[in-house]
C-alpha cells in the first residue's frame, strides 16, 4: 500500500492566482445557467440515468454495496501531526479564496444577495474523511445522459468506479467524464446521510485529478456544492442513486445559507 502514501497537503499547494484563474471550477460542477443549457431530453440520444423515482437528493440506503475481497487491502489514510497542521492551514486558505470569488462580480450567487453573503459554511477539516481508494476502470465506458435540476440532459461517460472505506464500511462511487471536455479529471457526484440535514439536499460533487495509477487518495474535505445550491437559475446534474454513500460524510461544504456581514 505504499503507492497510496501521498501527502494530502499537496492538493492544497495552490496560489490565489491559480485559484482565481480556475474560478470556473469552483462549483463549476458541470452546472450551467438555464439559458445556455444543452438540448432538451427529447432531443438527446443515449441512456438516461434517472434517480430511481426518489426525490432530488433523497438517500436510498444500500445503493453502495460491499464485498470483503474488494476492500480488504484498503488501509486508513494517515498523516503526521505536522502534515495535518499544514493541511488544515492550506485548506482554510483555499476556502477563504473561494469566499472571495463568491463575493466577486463573477459570483454565481444572485446579485441581490451577494451583499448579504459573508462566507460559506464547512465542516472542520477532518483527516478521517481522507481515504485511500482503488480505481477500477470500466471495460465498457458507456455514454449516459444525466438529468439536471432543470429537467435537461448532460452527456457523461461512465469511466469507472472508486472503491474505498468510510468508518470501516466499503463504498463505491462511479466516476464520470464530461462529453466535449478534456478527460484530465473525474467528475464524482455523491449523496450521503447528511443531505437535507446539514448539507445540500441535492448532494455534493468532487473533482478528482486523473492519474496513471489505480490507487488514489479521495479527500471529502474538498466536497463542494453545485451552483444550483447558490442560485436556482443554474442547471446542475442530479446525483445518480448509484452514487449514494450509506454513511454520513461530515466533511466539506455545508448547505448554503446567507449570513449577514457584521
Amino acid at each position: 500500500m505504499e503507492k497510496l502514501k501521498t501527502k494530502a497537503s499537496q492538493n492544497y499547494r495552490v496560489t490565489a492566482l491559480l485559484i482565481l484563474a480556475m474560478s470556473a471550477q469552483f462549483v463549476f460542477c458541470q452546472c450551467q445557467q438555464e439559458q445556455v443549457e444543452q438540448k432538451p431530453a427529447e432531443e438527446a440520444v443515449g441512456e438516461v440515468v434517472k434517480p430511481d423515482e426518489t426525490k432530488h437528493g433523497e438517500v436510498k440506503p444500500g445503493e453502495a454495496t460491499e464485498s470483503q475481497d474488494e476492500y480488504e487491502d484498503l488501509s486508513n489514510y494517515d498523516m503526521t501531526l505536522d502534515e495535518e497542521a499544514q493541511y488544515v492551514k492550506e485548506i482554510n486558505a483555499s476556502r477563504a479564496i473561494k469566499d472571495k470569488f463568491l463575493r466577486s462580480d463573477e459570483s454565481p450567487i444572485d446579485p441581490e444577495l451577494i451583499e448579504l453573503f459573508s462566507e460559506l459554511k464547512y465542516f472542520t477539516p477532518d483527516n478521517n474523511f481522507i481515504v485511500n481508494s482503488v480505481f477500477k476502470e470500466f471495460e465498457t465506458q458507456d455514454t449516459v445522459d444525466l438529468l439536471t435540476s432543470k429537467g435537461k440532459i448532460r452527456k457523461m461517460i461512465r469511466a469507472g468506479e472508486f472503491l474505498f472505506k468510510i468508518n470501516g464500511s466499503g463504498q463505491k462511487l462511479t466516476a464520470y467524464f464530461a462529453i466535449g471536455r478534456e478527460q484530465n479529471s473525474f467528475f464524482v457526484p455523491f449523496l450521503d446521510k447528511t443531505n437535507r440535514v446539514s448539507t445540500y439536499k441535492g448532494g455534493r460533487y468532487l473533482d478528482i485529478d486523473r492519474k496513471d495509477v489505480d490507487y488514489y487518495v479521495i479527500d471529502f474535505n474538498e466536497a463542494y456544492n453545485p451552483y444550483c445550491a447558490y442560485n436556482i437559475k443554474y442547471s446542475c446534474p442530479i446525483v445518480p442513486a448509484e452514487n449514494t454513500i450509506t454513511k454520513e460524510i461530515r466533511a466539506g461544504e455545508k448547505d448554503f445559507v446567507i449570513t449577514i456581514k457584521m
